[in-house]
C-alpha cells in the first residue's frame, strides 16, 4: 500500500516467495493498481492460483488477458516467447505453451532454456522419447552443460534406457561436484542396478563437501544398511540425528538400526 509504485513492485517481488496458495490475500489488492507494471506484475503472480472463489477466478482471467497481451509486445524475442509459455502454462494452455516453445526455437535453435522447457512439457505429459529428444538436442548444442546431462539422465531413467541414464548422470556429476543433488541422483540410479557400493562411495564423496545434507545422510544410512554394513549405517544415522536433533524421522531411523 506504499504510495511509491516502486515499493509496491519491490513488495510483490518478496512476495513471489510465496507458495502459490498463500499469495492472494496480499497480492490480490494490487491486481487494481493505479500503475499498470503493478497490475502486470501482481497478476504474473496469481495466474494459476487454486482455492478461490469463481469471482475471484474471473478477476484473475481478465487480468490474465491483459497480462498475455503485455507479453505479446516482446513475441519477436525468444525471452519473450519463454515469458508467454510460463503464463500459459500456469493457465493451463499447454498447447499454446508448447506453440511458444517451439516459436522460441524457431528464433533461436541454440536456445538451451527452451529446449529445457519444451522437455519438461512433455515430461509433465508422459511424452519421455519427445522430452528426450530435445535433451539430445540441447548436449549437441552444449555438450558439458550440467543441468542438460542431469535431465537427460532422468528422462532416460523414466524410459528405462539405464545405460545411457548412468553415463549421462555420471557426467553431470563430474561437472558440477558442487552440485549434491546430481550426485545424490547418480548415486540413486547406481544402487537402483545394484552397485550399491560404487553408490555409496558417490555419495559419501558429495557429503564430504556438503556436510549436513539430509538426502545424502539418509540415502546412505539406509544402503550400507541394506548391504549389511551396519557400523557404517549407524555411523551415517547418528551423523543425521546430529545435524538434525529436531527430526523425528531422523532419530526413528537410527534407533531401527540398534536393534539389528
Amino acid at each position: 500500500s506504499h504510495k511509491d509504485a516502486l515499493v509496491r513492485m519491490g513488495a510483490l517481488q518478496a512476495l513471489a516467495l510465496l507458495p502459490l496458495e498463500q499469495r492472494w490475500q496480499d497480492i490480490s489488492p494490487l491486481l487494481d493498481d493505479p500503475v499498470r507494471s503493478v497490475r502486470l506484475q501482481a497478476t504474473r503472480l496469481l495466474i494459476g492460483i487454486k482455492g478461490i472463489s469463481p469471482v475471484q477466478q474471473e478477476l484473475i482471467n481478465r487480468r490474465a488477458k491483459s497480462y498475455i497481451k503485455a507479453l505479446r509486445v516482446s513475441a519477436d524475442m525468444p525471452n519473450g516467447q519463454l515469458n508467454l509459455a510460463t503464463a500459459y502454462i500456469a493457465l493451463g494452455q499447454v498447447k499454446n505453451a508448447e506453440k511458444a516453445y517451439r516459436h522460441a526455437l524457431q528464433l533461436d535453435s541454440k536456445s538451451i532454456a527452451a529446449r529445457l522447457n519444451l522437455a519438461d512439457l512433455y515430461r509433465a505429459q508422459g511424452q519421455e522419447q519427445k522430452a528426450i529428444l530435445q535433451l539430445q538436442q540441447a548436449q549437441a548444442i552444449s555438450p558439458n552443460d550440467a543441468t542438460v546431462l542431469h535431465s537427460l539422465g532422468l528422462a532416460q531413467i523414466r524410459s528405462k534406457q539405464n545405460a545411457q541414464a548412468l553415463l549421462s548422470l555420471k557426467r553431470a556429476s563430474k561437472l558440477a561436484p558442487n552440485n549434491s543433488r546430481y550426485s545424490y541422483v547418480y548415486g540413486l540410479a547406481l544402487n537402483g542396478q545394484g552397485r550399491g557400493i560404487e553408490a555409496v562411495e558417490v555419495m559419501a564423496d558429495a557429503l564430504s563437501r556438503d556436510k549436513r545434507n539430509r538426502d545424502l545422510l539418509i540415502a546412505l544410512t539406509t544402503i550400507y544398511r541394506d548391504l549389511g554394513r551396519l557400523k557404517n549405517a549407524r555411523g551415517f544415522a547418528e551423523q543425521l540425528v546430529l545435524a538434525f536433533p529436531q527430526d523425528s524421522g531422523a532419530a526413528m531411523l537410527r534407533d531401527s538400526l540398534k536393534e539389528q
